[in-house]
């Protein structure tokens, strides 16, 4: 049940008079800029005002989008430091600020890029636009004994050994900040949303 306007702690300012939407993204552009200071203030504001579950759940979002692949550990464990923040949360006990104070601060002095959001972002407003996988132009080594087209083509393991299982690095650096910005301005001039990556224009049966 999606609760009333009045008790939707979100609806109404903080204890300090600010939106708490405004905070929320306060917090995260301060974090984007190492401003640690500014950004605990935001969580802390929040928090004291009853917005705790709405803050954490912004926070690790901002690991994901602006912290990325720079900071793996931190992306790695974020998991971890949020469930130990919960923890001393619920049982009252005041050890939650620092581990925010941790997490806030590792951000900050950390290394931080946003490909992770430019890289899906970009791919979902291509496929709203239209944009579709056609596996056929890779069929030397999508098509093996797993699949269907693979067995009716004969691959066996000789196949799967040599071609389907072969390793390969990645050497791309790319950011995806173009891709998105192109791709973004041609959703605009047609209407779509980033949603409109889930529309499809036909489903078959394939057994």
């Amino acid at each position: 049940m999606i609760p009333a306007r009045s008790e939707n702690p979100m609806a109404k300012p903080t204890l300090r008079g600010y939106s708490p939407y405004d905070l929320m993204s306060a917090m995260q552009k301060f974090l984007r800029r190492s401003m640690e200071k500014e950004a605990i203030f935001c969580f802390l504001e929040m928090e004291a005002s009853g917005m705790y579950p709405h803050i954490r759940n912004r926070l690790m979002t901002v690991v994901y989008e602006d912290v990325g692949m720079s900071n793996p550990g931190l992306v790695n464990s974020i998991n971890g430091h949020i469930s130990a923040m919960n923890e001393y949360y619920k049982s009252n006990n005041g050890a939650w600020r620092l581990v925010l104070s941790y997490i806030v601060l590792e951000i900050c002095r950390g290394k931080k890029d946003r490909t992770t959001d430019h890289f899906v972002c970009s791919v979902c407003n291509e496929m709203a636009l239209g944009y579709k996988l056609n596996l056929d132009d890779y069929a030397d080594f999508v098509y093996d004994m797993h699949t269907r087209k693979g067995k009716e083509l004969g691959r066996g393991m000789e196949h799967f050994d040599k071609v389907a299982s072969k390793i390969i690095e990645s050497n791309v650096s790319t950011d995806y900040r173009d891709a998105e910005n192109e791709s973004s301005a041609k959703m605009k001039q047609k209407g779509l949303t980033l949603e409109d990556y889930k529309k499809t224009a036909v489903q078959e049966t394939l057994f």
